[in-house]
């Protein structure tokens, strides 16, 4: 009995430990100020679940970085360096997934909100929408 408790609090801590950021730094080496970075922020009024998925440089032919997923979760903030991106978002609702993508010019020290939206005249259709927020 002893050893099955003992199991059971190694896989919660195993779990728990593989848990994303609620931010992510989509860049190597330390944290960098904030008027270096572009901020991708979801939207905290969203009508849907939204997390940032993955992201690639745009033009590189790089395969897309992922940064969350749905045993791990989904960071809801992002912080990129200067340059072109696409990202992919995942937003949810009830019983329904999807992963809308949308590209960017990072701008450092610029800020912008991420959201999920049903798009106009396309019934079951989601898009992503960004807006700036400085």
């Amino acid at each position: 009995m002893r050893n099955l408790i003992l199991m059971g609090i190694l896989s919660a801590s195993a779990l728990l430990s593989g848990c994303v950021s609620n931010t992510v730094m989509a860049y190597a080496g330390e944290e960098r100020p904030l008027n270096d970075v572009a901020v991708l922020t979801v939207n905290p009024n969203s009508r849907f679940m939204v997390g940032i998925s993955s992201y690639v440089e745009a033009g590189t032919g790089e395969d897309f970085e992922h940064v969350g997923g749905p045993f791990v979760g989904y960071p809801r903030e992002m912080h990129l360096l200067p340059g072109e991106y696409v990202v992919m978002l995942h937003c949810s609702e009830y019983d329904w997934y999807s992963w809308p993508q949308f590209r960017i010019t990072a701008v450092a020290g610029m800020s912008w909100y991420v959201d999920c939206r049903q798009a106009a005249g396309q019934p079951g259709k989601i898009e992503a929408v960004v807006w700036q927020t400085n």
